[in-house]
């Protein structure tokens, strides 16, 4: 009699002890899909973040065909930060524009809620200031080489309402897919393999523009006319 109550007691408590494991288990799995993407810590640099290329997330009437798809700009666009906490990203963006000439741009990032965020939307308070308050652009980070942060993709989009709101058809036609790098780069620098994979990935466009050139970290000067 002992025997059988002990069998029917272990063959119920068997089925509730594997649930309760499982529950248990199941708390050590959850994460956060996004929380390896920390744009805080990409855009927080004293180093110049080169725009190395871009594509157009969306293809348009692209008949080009191998390296004619490859669009050599070499206006070493590039980001560089002013000042920065939790909350705002304010920043400078330069271009070429002459062999010698650069054209600034002073600009307010302010980060979309998240923790940690991956979206930022950026105004630009270049004379005259925007009114009222319309975000000239948003950026959002996709990918991000683990541990160093020198390799990032983002995708940047028109928005005027600062959502980065991709499921909008035409915030989508206006984004653009850019691999972004930090720092001085050595000559003939290439992307890791893996943040070049995720640029590829990112849109089918065969079309990619190329602002940066070897040259690009020599030339670039910062806002008192002082090369890096």
């Amino acid at each position: 009699m002992f025997y059988f109550a002990w069998n029917l007691i272990h063959s119920a408590l068997l089925p509730a002890v594997v649930i309760f494991c499982s529950n248990c288990g199941a708390e050590y799995v959850k994460t956060n899909s996004k929380g390896h993407l920390n744009l805080l810590r990409v855009l927080n640099t004293s180093q110049p973040l080169y725009l190395f290329e871009w594509k157009p997330k969306i293809p348009t009437n692209e008949t080009c065909v191998g390296y004619d798809c490859t669009k050599l700009s070499r206006t070493c666009e590039h980001m560089r930060k002013r000042e920065m906490d939790r909350i705002y990203y304010n920043h400078t963006v330069s271009k070429l524009v002459s062999e010698k000439t650069w054209f600034n741009e002073t600009l307010m990032g302010k980060f979309i809620l998240g923790d940690p965020p991956h979206k930022v939307n950026v105004y630009n308070l270049t004379d005259p200031i925007p009114v009222p308050y319309l975000s000239s652009h948003c950026m959002e980070l996709i990918y991000t080489q683990p541990h160093t942060y020198n390799c990032s993709v983002l995708l940047v989009s028109r928005d005027i309402y600062g959502m980065c709101n991709h499921s909008d058809p035409n915030v989508l036609a206006t984004t653009k897919c850019s691999l972004y790098m930090r720092g001085k780069l050595a000559y003939s620098v290439y992307p890791p393999r893996e943040c070049q994979f995720e640029f590829n990935k990112c849109s089918n466009s065969r079309i990619i523009y190329m602002p940066y050139h070897p040259s690009c970290a020599v030339d670039a000067q910062d806002e008192e006319g002082r090369k890096y």
